[in-house]
């Protein structure tokens, strides 16, 4: 590790806060620290039964494990941060005695091989580094906005965020090249803004006085003595300007303005979680959890960036290259995770000690997940039982109808707007006939149906008539 020193190459030239934005301009261009941790943890036992036939009487059981840990964090900028995190879990496979067979035994081809080679197959197994049994890494990307820099909208913060993680899991080491392994990849992409209205407000004296809480009363002090000839202090500091700046804004004036002033602060945040699991993945995890050729399953996926799973997408693509098992017994589902959060948060504050706070919020899920499997008639991959579950939450403003006093009849208004909805849906899906449970309802779109409640209930309870409220 090292102290990060940045380069400023305009920072003794440029001057005043015109340019500013040029003046902070920075690069770092050698990485803040390298981390690098390794531990091989290696157990033998040998086991002898006393009451046993030669055959069976001395067991060996042998463990030996590679452990390799990378971090790399790298500031580029002040303001743009790199992070990256990686972790090898890899076992050193050596050769074991079978008393059975007599003979010491390649446990990965499952083939006898002499004794005399046993003592160069750990050697081999060392200079590979091992097997890797599980691969994953983590980057994190940062970046904040230099609105400082910008005397303008020095009153704006701003800050966006990438984040992915990688992860290759190998399978059972019997079943690895027929069934394959699982691998998984995730992103979250994070963006937030924060208005600090008051520091635009102090921008101008005039709203800044206003903007300002009133100070605190004090006592009365002795005022320095001037000198009527020259109107100065005993110090012989010009007073005038001092008096001019700290004179008071008319309290009508203030009681006008600061009204206007209400909105003091503005937040918004924005996140996107996305995951792909994709098991039966057949290429080896090599560098940075890649095949050798560094094509598999390719940079992209390995950055986070979610696959297309539709039809003549990644997966049919990964299947032709020969990535994807078609191996009869291997059924777990391609699983796709999608997460969507928008939340927005305004401060207002009509007069001092009178704070209104309002949040916005939505979120949105998706879970969605099908067979993809070999066709042995057909000779193709097919993308077979897709299946997608998801959530949706928002909040909404019902201003209109908060005060109503009656509100049975607002409830009355929602159970009647269903039948409305009930004939537009059947309108926009071409469906004539009538519900055969509940009269007065269009086919398919019963008085319970999850279609004709939601947009019911936001018309009713938002005032918005049952003909003209959105439909999804």
């Amino acid at each position: 590790s090292r102290q990060v020193n940045y380069v400023e190459p305009f920072k003794k030239i440029i001057k005043g806060s015109l340019f500013k934005f040029i003046k902070d301009f920075n690069f770092n261009l050698v990485p803040n620290s390298f981390n690098f941790t390794t531990d091989i943890n290696r157990l033998k036992t040998e086991r002898t039964y006393r009451f046993s036939s030669d055959a069976f009487k001395t067991w060996q059981n042998n463990r030996f494990g590679w452990n390799r840990n990378y971090a790399l964090k790298w500031d580029l900028a002040k303001s743009l941060k790199i992070d990256f995190n990686a972790g090898n879990t890899a076992i050193v496979d050596e050769a074991l005695y079978n008393p059975l067979r007599k003979a010491y035994i390649d446990i990965q081809r499952d083939v006898e091989i002499p004794a005399s080679e046993a003592d160069s197959y750990l050697r081999n197994s060392l200079a590979e580094f091992g097997r890797t049994r599980d691969y994953r890494h983590a980057i994190n990307v940062s970046y904040n906005l230099p609105t400082r820099s910008f005397p303008i909208i020095s009153w704006v913060n701003g800050r966006a965020q990438y984040s992915a993680t990688y992860n290759w899991a190998g399978g059972s080491l019997r079943t690895i090249d027929s069934l394959g392994s699982v691998i998984n990849n995730s992103q979250n992409v994070n963006f937030s803004l924060d208005l600090n209205m008051v520091q635009l407000y102090e921008k101008w004296p005039f709203l800044k006085k206003i903007s300002e809480k009133a100070r605190p009363t004090r006592s009365r002090t002795r005022r320095p003595s001037l000198d009527r000839n020259r109107g100065v202090d005993e110090n012989g500091d010009d007073q005038k300007d001092d008096r001019k700046k700290d004179k008071p804004i008319n309290p009508v004036v203030k009681a006008l303005v600061r009204p206007l002033l209400l909105i003091r602060q503005i937040r918004f945040s924005y996140t996107d979680n996305r995951s792909t699991t994709i098991p039966g993945f057949l290429p080896q995890a090599g560098l940075i959890g890649m095949s050798d050729g560094f094509d598999a399953p390719g940079f992209e996926f390995a950055a986070g960036f979610q696959p297309d799973l539709d039809q003549g997408g990644w997966l049919d693509q990964a299947a032709g290259n020969g990535w994807i098992s078609g191996n009869r017994w291997q059924n777990n589902p391609v699983i796709q995770i999608q997460s969507q959060k928008l939340d927005g948060r305004a401060t207002l504050e009509p007069f001092d000690e009178f704070r209104v706070d309002i949040t916005l919020n939505r979120d949105y899920n998706r879970t969605y997940s099908e067979e993809f499997r070999f066709n042995f008639d057909d000779q193709i991959f097919q993308h077979l039982a897709p299946k997608e579950v998801g959530s949706y939450t928002i909040s909404y403003l019902a201003l209109n109808t908060l005060f109503r006093d009656d509100i049975y009849e607002l409830f009355r208004e929602f159970e009647n707007s269903r039948s409305v909805i009930s004939k537009r849906l059947a309108d926009e899906y071409a469906l004539i006939g009538g519900h055969e449970k509940d009269p007065g309802f269009s086919e398919g779109f019963g008085k319970t149906n999850i279609d004709v409640l939601v947009p019911a209930f936001i018309g009713a309870y938002t005032g918005i008539p049952a003909d003209k409220v959105k439909l999804d």
